[in-house]
């Protein structure tokens, strides 16, 4: 039987000044970059400002590719308002040392760079960062630490003439299923693009306050377009099938794997989630990873008051 709960995951981290690269070099599991990032991952994340407040959240979709010398990120951000941006990192392992990596991604100002040692791995750069209507030049000290079960941490600092203006917290999850739906869009500029989406409501939503937007900056009179039939033979059908059902184990792998994590590094609140997951947020007493029952109204409720929430899908520890 398949249940939901409702997780509040709490992580509080010092600032990145004071860590030393070398401090990790005996911590595991060993972090590789090429290796960790190839494939699909997500990461969902947060940027707090320099007085602790969350201003933005979102998710970053992030499929990578690796041709033994450099790595590729393409890199999807969904933010919590609707908007989308893109990034493509092109990241070059050091041929005389393997510990060493530079990259570039549109908006990087010359070169990042960084070394990993044991399960972390430091690199800095500076960047045009957009904020409002304007573009600043800002300096980011990036730090990612490899944990078990394959989950990452990445804390970011973002400094502009020494001084801290905030923080950037990733979470991310290796080898991340995307449920996506995919649609053929036309802007009546007469560009014609393809854009991802959780689900056909996301598109009406996003559509509806007017957030899609055409990669030509002009226009934001977006339509969709007819989608082309696929004819499948019965071959193919039956290859399908098989597919589907190596999926459906693969998502329930992961939903194991999620459970598990969750139980072995939060503790269990039953029906009294909404009240402690309050009593955390506002107080800020007892500060923990929490997880419980709650209603799709009372988890709406907590949204709403900026308490950042999620509900996870509670599969059996065994296949049935």
């Amino acid at each position: 039987m398949r249940n939901f709960v409702i997780v509040l995951l709490i992580l509080t981290f010092n600032g990145c000044s004071n860590m030393k690269l070398s401090d990790y070099k005996d911590k595991k599991p060993l972090l590789k970059l090429e290796e960790y990032f190839e494939g699909k991952t997500i990461a969902r994340g947060v940027f707090e400002d320099r007085f602790g407040n969350i201003k933005k959240s979102f998710k970053v979709l992030i499929d990578g590719s690796w041709d033994g010398q450099f790595l590729v990120l393409k890199e999807d951000f969904i933010y919590d308002d609707g908007s989308k941006d893109y990034r493509e990192w092109k990241i070059e392992k050091d041929k005389n040392n393997p510990n060493a990596y530079s990259g570039y991604a549109e908006g990087v100002i010359g070169i990042a760079s960084g070394f990993v040692s044991g399960n972390a791995f430091n690199w800095k750069y500076a960047f045009k960062l957009q904020i409002g209507k304007n573009k600043v030049n800002v300096k980011f000290d990036d730090w990612m630490f490899l944990q078990e079960d394959g989950y990452l941490v990445n804390i970011a600092i973002v400094k502009k003439f020494g001084i801290t203006l905030g923080r950037v917290i990733l979470f991310f999850e290796k080898n991340y299923i995307f449920i996506m739906i995919k649609y053929q869009l036309k802007c009546e500029c007469g560009v014609e693009f393809e854009s991802w989406f959780s689900n056909s409501k996301e598109y009406d939503r996003l559509e509806k306050k007017n957030l899609l937007s055409c990669k030509c900056g002009q226009s934001k009179n977006i339509s969709k377009q007819i989608m082309s039939p696929q004819i499948v033979s019965k071959k193919e059908l039956n290859s399908n099938s098989s597919k589907q059902e190596i999926f459906l184990k693969t998502v329930n792998k992961k939903l194991r794997e999620l459970r598990s994590y969750i139980e072995k590094n939060s503790e269990y609140v039953g029906e009294n989630f909404v009240s402690e997951a309050r009593s955390i947020h506002y107080d800020k007493k007892n500060v923990r990873n929490i997880y419980g029952k709650a209603t799709p109204e009372q988890t709406e409720e907590l949204l709403d008051e900026g308490i950042e929430v999620n509900t996870v899908p509670w599969v059996d520890k065994v296949d049935n």
